[in-house]
């Protein structure tokens, strides 16, 4: 399984998505956007994005409660406007 087109990982600076979102850069994911509360802010944040990104995946991190569904809503329309298609959550 390929991953394609983009994939939300919530939970972006918790504990298991930094695994989670180096595997799917492995199966050769284009773009991943990791939702958490604090976004690029996030402990560890900047050094995972630019693993990612050297492994040829686009990242990007959002501050987004995922549990507000006006944050998520606004979220998926910033993406819808980049012309980002979400294949994966």
């Amino acid at each position: 399984w390929k991953p394609r087109g983009t994939t939300l990982v919530t939970g972006g600076s918790g504990t298991l998505a930094p695994g989670l979102a180096r595997h799917l850069a492995a199966q050769g994911a284009e773009h991943l956007v990791l939702l958490s509360r604090r976004g690029a802010d996030a402990p560890g944040a900047a050094e995972l994005a630019a693993e990612l990104q050297a492994a040829g995946t686009e990242v990007r991190f959002a501050a987004c409660d995922i549990t507000d569904p006006d944050a998520v809503a606004a979220l998926l329309a910033d993406l819808k406007a980049e012309g980002r298609t979400v294949r994966t959550v």
